[in-house]
């Protein structure tokens, strides 16, 4: 007794039941916790970068020495 089997559709393997269309429709989402992160750190690294330049002045005058 031989048994025969069908191929399977060329977007589908022989275990695999064709997906629904609501399966597939689902948006792709922003990964939003981690945008907030990169966010946050790149706000903090850029203002430690760009504070000592600001009080610059303040700083040497304080000191009593030139800007330069």
């Amino acid at each position: 007794m031989s048994t025969t089997t069908r191929p399977a559709a060329p977007d589908q393997t022989p275990d695999q039941t064709p997906a629904t269309t609501s399966d597939t429709q689902q948006p792709d989402r922003l990964p939003w916790p981690a945008l907030l992160v990169l966010g946050a750190a790149t706000l903090v690294m850029v203002t430690g970068e760009m504070l000592p330049t600001a009080v610059l002045p303040q700083m040497s005058a304080g000191l009593g020495v030139s800007e330069s």
